[in-house]
């Protein structure tokens, strides 16, 4: 199955709903193991896309860095 904006926009929403915090984290980083690298990369966009209009823990939470997919760096030589 090949995950829509939409689709990972729906599930977040359910994941925010029945978790908080930590455990939203740990949610949201158990969903993203299933998904492929540019669905992760989607995933990443719709979090922070959504971060800002939460509110409480889960707004500022400093962990989404964990789940969230890293930049790609050049190395210096």
């Amino acid at each position: 199955m090949e995950w829509t904006r939409a689709a990972l926009e729906a599930r977040v929403a359910k994941l925010a709903d029945e978790h908080e915090g930590e455990e939203l984290v740990a949610a949201v980083a158990a969903f993203a193991e299933q998904l492929g690298e540019d669905e992760r990369e989607l995933l990443g966009r719709v979090l922070l896309e959504q971060a800002p209009r939460r509110r409480g823990v889960t707004a500022d939470y400093p962990k989404w860095a964990v789940i969230l997919p890293r930049g790609r760096r050049r190395r210096r030589t």
